[in-house]
């Protein structure tokens, strides 16, 4: 048997737009925490992290950093942007 439909309609006040982000930036903030544990301990020479599972130096980290950098750009410089008086977007 079918399940009667709510006759109300949920309100666009109910909606609350802070909640998933804040859960999103705890467990980015979490997983930090836990990735920052073992290279921690491996400098203070409690464990040994094994040569295959480092991803490489400073270098490699800013080569890395750089092309995210640059393909964020490259989106974000092809969003189009709302014109100011009529508020259509426009290509940029």
């Amino acid at each position: 048997m079918l399940a009667p439909r709510p006759t109300k309609l949920r309100s666009q006040r109910d909606i609350n737009l802070w909640r998933i982000p804040l859960q999103l930036s705890l467990a980015a903030v979490a997983l930090f925490g836990i990735t920052l544990i073992p290279d921690i301990l491996d400098k203070y020479g409690v464990i040994h992290i094994p040569s295959w599972l480092t991803m490489g130096s400073i270098d490699d980290a800013r080569a890395i950093w750089s092309a995210m950098t640059g393909a964020v750009a490259t989106v974000l410089a092809a969003l189009p942007r709302p014109s100011r008086a009529t508020g259509v977007s426009t290509p940029a």
